[in-house]
């Protein structure tokens, strides 16, 4: 008898990358085993109303060669792909679940809990054909490589599974993220939502004659919305980063699927702010997020975000420059729809791209890295060894904000001095101390009013930087002057008029708008919070 908890990530993959993963080469300095081939056989039982898996079990019986193994899973769900369940695991005479051979007592009286009376039953099976690999990172750890291609069924349907599993064998955690990112370069790949008796619980849904046993059945969770970061004067550097890029991370994959599921025009923006999110926490911390691997992570955020960008700009064009400039009766109606109709194909095509961009390949190691970012900063504090990552948050992050503040005094000391350039750096400078005060929060006394203060400035530079897209839009034009065929009533001398007169009037207001953020710099630097002038975190 054994029980443990088991560590794997779980990807869902086509057969044709199953049997290019079978050959695959690992880095130099890299082990890798000879190739196992085995078949598997397994037997789900639960009641016919599914009492076990509502109390978060999984009862199976599987045979491979001569060998019967029971296996009793319960625990945590998967989340983006990982799994990490408690797993009693002994060998057995026969396929029968005989639950009063469990020696765990505890265990086996949580069963017969959740039993209730009820005799468990054969309710799925699934045929495996495995193919495995064992994996050494000198220095990090072992883990298994489990390539599967079967199928799992019910007396009334069945569905194939192809996935691949890299369970943890001994050593440290992280190296499943980075044996993932070696053996998924190039591959395409999303992250299993569920188990292979989830699936098989899926299954028995969709086919259920029986409406009461479709309500019993529970379904796997379709993901956690993205929160706040929740941090406290005990987490040390390391943690904190851990809790402040899970949320960001979080995001990221929330809006990414987001992007390629829908046409929402938040979606863009929020896969922005994530990667933006992101990026400031691995700035902040770059005393011992300054590796390697962190920095590709920074840059592959930025490289997404620009992409991203592009879609999100088109819709600022439409909702913030054109929209208010006809409603001020600045263009004509006609004007308008024209300028919006030319703005929209440019933004279908930038979405298609967009959308093109997140289905291949190139994000794989971001994807990664954001699916099991915990993973991310233990292996950067385990290169880097720097002692901050082990020093107490409420000591080190009034140091970060005082160097993001910093920052923005550098360009707000000369204020009345910017270009249209330096005040797009200020206005970065401004974004990164909002999000940094805003992680840090909990440890703030009084956070609140200096962030309300620092959004409304932050306002009226998004909204001067808006102003500068005016020159975009008549790129566009000139663009979609070329195209063929071009949009219904597109003229193109009178939407280069329009253009004109739309800079013309956001202009005009962009000189009130900057004389009102110069006043609210000045409101700003007098209200300046005691902790972030003293460096003071409670």
């Amino acid at each position: 008898m054994a029980k443990k908890q088991e560590i794997e990530l779980k990807l869902l993959v086509s057969r044709s990358t199953l049997v290019r993963l079978a050959r695959w080469t690992p880095p130099e300095g890299w082990v890798i085993s000879p190739l196992r081939q085995r078949q598997l056989s397994a037997v789900y039982y639960d009641t016919p109303d599914c009492r076990l898996q509502r109390k978060g079990f999984a009862l199976r019986v599987r045979r491979s060669r001569k060998t019967l193994k029971r296996t009793i899973k319960f625990g945590r769900a998967i989340e983006n792909g990982l799994s990490q369940p408690s797993e009693y695991e002994d060998i057995v005479d026969s396929l029968a679940p005989a639950i009063e051979t469990i020696t765990d007592r505890k265990l086996k009286s949580r069963i017969l809990r959740a039993l209730d009376g009820a005799e468990p039953e054969v309710i799925f099976e699934n045929r495996i054909r495995r193919n495995s690999r064992i994996v050494e990172v000198p220095d990090c750890g072992i883990v298994e490589l489990a390539m599967d291609n079967g199928e799992v069924y019910t007396p009334n349907a069945r569905t194939t599974v192809t996935e691949l599993e890299i369970e943890l064998q001994s050593g440290e955690p992280y190296v499943i993220l980075s044996v993932a990112e070696a053996l998924m370069y190039g591959v395409t790949f999303a992250p299993s939502a569920t188990s292979k008796a989830g699936t098989g619980y899926a299954l028995l849904a969709e086919n259920s004659e029986n409406t009461a046993d479709r309500t019993n059945l529970v379904t796997q969770p379709a993901g956690i919305s993205p929160a706040k970061p929740k941090l406290n004067d005990r987490m040390t550097g390391a943690e904190g980063l851990g809790e402040i890029g899970r949320t960001a991370a979080q995001q990221i994959i929330m809006a990414m699927n987001g992007c390629l599921e829908t046409d929402d025009a938040e979606q863009p923006h929020r896969l922005r702010v994530g990667l933006r999110r992101l990026r400031t926490a691995l700035r902040l911390f770059r005393p011992f997020a300054g590796t390697p691997a962190m920095r590709g992570l920074a840059d592959d955020a930025r490289d997404l975000g620009r992409i991203v960008g592009d879609v999100r700009d088109a819709d600022v064009l439409i909702d913030d420059v054109i929209a208010p400039a006809a409603r001020a009766s600045a263009i004509t109606r006609d004007a308008e729809w024209g300028l919006i109709s030319v703005v929209d194909a440019h933004r279908l095509r930038k979405r298609l791209a967009m959308r093109k961009s997140l289905r291949g390949t190139r994000w794989n190691t971001l994807r990664l890295n954001a699916f099991l970012f915990d993973y991310a900063v233990a292996r950067a504090n385990a290169e880097a060894a720097n002692e901050l990552a082990e020093t107490e948050l409420s000591r080190i992050a009034p140091k970060m904000l005082a160097k993001c503040w910093r920052r923005v005094r550098k360009w707000g000391d000369a204020i009345d001095r910017l270009d249209v350039e330096e005040r797009h750096e200020m206005r970065k400078a401004m974004k990164e101390l909002r999000y940094a005060t805003e992680f840090f929060a909990p440890l703030l006394p009084g956070s609140g009013a200096f962030l309300k203060r620092l959004k409304r400035l932050q306002d009226i530079f998004g909204y001067l930087n808006d102003v500068t897209l005016t020159g975009r839009l008549e790129q566009i034009v000139r663009a979609s002057a070329r195209r063929r065929p071009q949009p219904d009533g597109f003229e193109p001398a009178a939407m280069k008029r329009a253009t004109k007169e739309i800079h013309q009037w956001h202009i005009e207001r962009a000189d009130a708008a900057w004389h009102d953020a110069k006043h609210r710099w000045i409101e700003l630097c007098a209200n300046t919070p005691d902790w972030l002038q003293a460096g003071g975190v409670r």
